[in-house]
């Protein structure tokens, strides 16, 4: 994930007149600004497994966006955005580096807006213990894990962002006072890539993961429809 990254809901069900307005979305062929659906329930206590799927739209352009989201909303809870198509959209959560330190947090933490929930990353599970070492850092994963994790908790940002193989250990410090969104997701059918610590969607789950971030699994799949399909059906075998 990068410095800055973004999830909106699905039912922003247009994004056609993007440039035209300035960002604002809009239902096709009308006038009416479309916002969250008028629920009282939070995202963070949704319970259907494919509200527990926030896939990650890492593609090259506007155009290939629109058309993963077009292809999967009726599937799929949530979308992970960059910062470059994040204007004017009702955003719900945002990432920041937990490694920035507990005064980049709070002034992170004080400066959200409306029901923005605010998601510290801990370790990227794209990254190994060599390359902790490489930039100084001589704990383990896990404890260095935890001590990013403690300073968030502290400076009370609302989730977690981590890889599998720390749910355990996060657990055991903080209970379920915070909710962990787990990246480095990868489907037994699926290749790892670049990813170093990884874990299927069912094991993530199982784990104690209230969120799980998929992206290549998903978007660069010949069919993603078939790929949500697959993940949930591996999920609830």
């Amino acid at each position: 994930m990068s410095n800055r990254e973004f999830v909106i809901p699905t039912e922003l069900e247009e994004w056609s007149d993007w440039e035209e307005r300035h960002g604002r979305l809009r239902r096709e062929g009308s006038g009416e600004r479309v916002g969250r659906r008028t629920s009282s329930i939070s995202y963070f206590s949704m319970t259907k497994t494919t509200e527990k799927i926030i896939v990650a739209l890492d593609v090259a352009s506007k155009k290939e966006a629109l058309l993963l989201v077009e292809q999967l909303r009726t599937q799929i809870s949530f979308f992970k955005i960059g910062l470059q198509l994040s204007a004017s959209l009702d955003v719900q959560m945002l990432t920041i580096h937990l490694s920035g330190g507990s005064e980049m947090i709070r002034a992170a933490v004080a400066s959200r807006t409306n029901n923005m929930s605010i998601l510290g990353v801990t370790v990227l599970t794209s990254t190994d213990e060599k390359a902790l070492r490489e930039v100084g850092v001589r704990s383990t994963t896990e404890e260095y894990v935890l001590q990013l994790a403690k300073l968030g908790v502290e400076a009370e940002i609302d989730g977690l962002i981590a890889s599998a193989h720390e749910i355990k250990s996060l657990r055991a410090e903080f209970g379920g006072k915070i909710k962990i969104v787990v990246p480095g997701i990868r489907p037994s059918w699926a290749e790892t890539g670049d990813q170093k610590r990884v874990m299927t969607p069912r094991e993530a789950l199982e784990a104690g993961a209230n969120y799980l971030v998929i992206g290549r699994p998903i978007t660069t799949h010949k069919n993603p429809r078939e790929a949500v399909e697959k993940i949930l059906e591996e999920i609830n075998s």
